[in-house]
């Protein structure tokens, strides 16, 4: 039992003294916790704030529930001018003191300092209605109604009602007044406030604002003297709206000589390192532009620096590099730079699809006249070499673009409406074709483009005479003049004309296959067929013309009656039709043959995959309603009978169609 009670009191004396120690440490520790407190407290009321600072950063980090030390480092940073830091600290301040009246005025002042009107409003505006503000809060709140610019005659109203100070009225009137862009009655008001009746944030935006209006009054030696009145009390932000007057008013030297000496003294004023940077890569400075470089400290910063890399990246040609950069620093999509880099980018890449937004979006940010012709002047070699390349509709896209974009007839203008023609005439729009092609000849009634598409045009508008007019504009010496001629003679019933003008085309290009088609049908129409033979030799060796050669032999075999040769003939067109790049036209002409030599199951599915392409093409409707009748499918067969004529109801084609289909249900 002794034993048990020695244990008892061994245990008891052990728990004490854990608890003793405990106090002890917990003492000592707030005591230190104190004395740290005493310290940095002490040294923001001597005003050394550099000393205070980290100490103060040191307490809220070990006690984020010290309202007084958030109290303080706001009171630092607003005394730095680090208003977006002020307004963090005092709110966390206020936070934690919510009923703290001074706090909320700083934290309203501090909104109203870094213009984040829309919040200030949205937060106070209860206790303005019910006229709960002090004065110096409804100071900051009726600027932010005016700054704001939502209701002026609210603003307007409210100001009148307020009866503060006189200079602070006379500020908020000038606001007021330069708001409604009337800079002489801004300045009136203006010119009646002393620096000391203002919050230092306001004072810096009477600056600016009088310095703006002078300038407008055409003032420029007042005006610069009030920038530098600004740029000496606020550095960083003055110095900045001081390069900025200096770049309004075309003083060149002067604004760059001010933004190296803001970047240099404030690398943190990255709106200087940002228009800094678009002057070096103006010069080609890629040295300077690599010295700008900062590692990032948050997400506008790595836009600002992806953005400079955007420049480096296409000074260098390193133009992939230059959009994926771009694409990172979309913050800047607003900058004629950001977006003449992109579209020079796009242009070296040949991204054809993306140029027109990308162009567009340039243009909207810088109309004049100068920016649209730097914009036609790149895009030119672009529109040439998609044209030499054959790449059509590439080169339609870029066409389009240039058309969309001129103002003013031009050689590009020219050749873009010649490259929308003939993409016109290639899809069968003849509105459209027209429509260009009396645009080219409004403007050089010679042009022989323009000539040729509105010959053929009117050809097949049955109008041979005026189609004969347009090519005999053409000079003589034109061999697809010469052929539109021969056609149009030959639709004037004037035969050994027609025959004078083939002979001619051919004879001025012996490898034009649209001459030597025209001429083989004109001879085989006359039972002169073999004597189209004697102009093969001068055929280029190519798929397209060895096609040619084998659909007329199947043409002039038909004529002859020898129908084995039609088919061997066929069989060959078709072989070479095989070997040329695919394409509607080409497909059409497979389906066609592959039909006509007896092949409906090879047929139909090239017609049909041409339909879905395109669902209005009247050709491939009838076309591929035979083909299925021949397979016995009449349903199918009929339904797009049906459809072609619901398509052109005066079409005889369609309606022989039609008739035929009919005739085949009732079997």
């Amino acid at each position: 039992m002794k034993k048990i009670k020695y244990l008892v009191f061994a245990a008891i004396i052990f728990i004490s003294v854990v608890c003793i120690a405990v106090v002890v440490y917990f003492a000592v520790k707030g005591h230190a916790e104190a004395e740290r407190i005493a310290e940095a407290t002490d040294s923001f009321r001597k005003g050394n704030y550099t000393a205070a600072y980290p100490k103060l950063l040191e307490i809220v980090r070990k006690d984020p529930s010290n309202a007084e030390a958030f109290r303080m480092l706001g009171a630092i940073d607003e005394s730095r001018h680090n208003y977006a830091a002020a307004l963090q600290n005092y709110q966390q301040a206020r936070g934690l003191s919510p009923l703290d009246p001074e706090l909320k005025t700083k934290y309203l002042e501090m909104l109203a300092a870094i213009g984040d009107f829309p919040t200030l409003l949205n937060t106070f505006r209860a206790e303005f209605e019910r006229n709960k503000l002090s004065s110096a809060e409804t100071f900051c709140y009726l600027e932010a109604m005016i700054a704001a610019g939502k209701n002026e005659k609210e603003a307007q109203d409210a100001l009148d009602k307020w009866k503060g100070p006189d200079e602070q009225r006379s500020y908020l009137k000038g606001l007021l007044a330069f708001k409604r862009n009337r800079p002489a009655e801004a300045l009136k008001d203006l010119n009646q406030v002393q620096k000391t009746s203002l919050p230092f944030p306001a004072y810096c935006r009477l600056l600016a604002m009088r310095g703006a209006a002078l300038q407008a009054a055409g003032d420029t030696a007042a005006a610069e003297e009030t920038f530098r009145q600004l740029a000496k009390a606020s550095p960083e932000n003055g110095g900045f709206l001081l390069a900025q007057f200096y770049k309004r008013i075309g003083q060149n030297k002067q604004y760059r000589e001010q933004l190296v000496k803001l970047v240099k003294e404030s690398p943190q004023q990255l709106a200087a390192v940002v228009e800094l940077a678009e002057l070096y890569a103006a010069d080609k400075n890629i040295e300077a532009l690599t010295a700008l470089k900062r590692a990032p400290k948050n997400r506008t910063e790595v836009e600002i620096y992806s953005y400079i890399d955007a420049m480096r990246a296409f000074l260098e040609k390193r133009y992939s590099d230059a959009e994926k950069s771009l694409a990172v620093a979309s913050m800047f999509s607003g900058r004629p730079l950001y977006q003449a880099i992109r579209m020079m980018s796009l242009i070296a890449t040949k991204n054809v699809d993306k140029i027109p937004e990308c162009v567009n979006a340039l243009l909207k940010i810088s109309p004049s006249p100068e920016s649209q012709l730097q914009v036609l002047d790149n895009l030119q070699p672009l529109l040439l070499e998609l044209i030499r390349d054959r790449k059509v509709e590439g080169a339609t896209k870029i066409s389009e673009l240039v058309v969309s974009i001129s103002n003013k007839n031009s050689p590009m203008l020219t050749v873009a409406r010649e490259v929308l023609l003939q993409d016109a005439i290639a899809a069968g729009n003849i509105t459209k074709a027209t429509g260009y092609a009396q645009l080219l000849l409004k403007d050089n009634p010679k042009l022989v483009s323009a000539n040729l598409a509105m010959g053929s045009i009117l050809l097949a508008e049955r109008k041979p005479k005026e189609a004969l007019n347009c090519f005999r504009l053409i000079s003589a010496d034109n061999a697809a003049a010469a052929v539109g001629e021969a056609r149009a003679r030959l639709a004037l019933n004037q035969p050994e004309e027609a025959e004078k003008a083939f002979r001619l085309a051919l004879k001025l290009s012996p490898s034009d296959l649209d001459a030597f088609e025209g001429y083989a049908m004109f001879l085989i129409d006359r039972k002169r067929g073999r004597e189209i033979d004697a102009y093969v030799p001068g055929l280029p060796d190519t798929p397209e013309a060895r096609f040619l050669i084998a659909t007329v032999r199947a043409k002039r075999a038909d004529v002859e009656g020898n129908a084995d040769e039609v088919k061997k003939y066929n069989l060959e067109a078709l072989t070479e039709l095989e070997k040329m790049p695919a394409s509607p036209a080409v497909n059409y002409q497979r389906a066609y043959l592959y039909a006509l030599t007896g092949q409906d199951a090879k047929a139909e599915p090239i017609y049909e995959k041409l339909l879905l392409e395109n669902p209005r093409q009247l050709m491939v409707l009838l076309n591929l309603s035979e083909v299925k009748a021949s397979l016995g499918k009449k349903q199918e067969a009929m339904n797009l009978a049906e459809r072609a004529i619901r398509l052109d109801p005066n079409s005889p084609m369609a309606k022989q169609c039609l008739r035929r289909r009919q005739i085949d249900m009732q079997k």
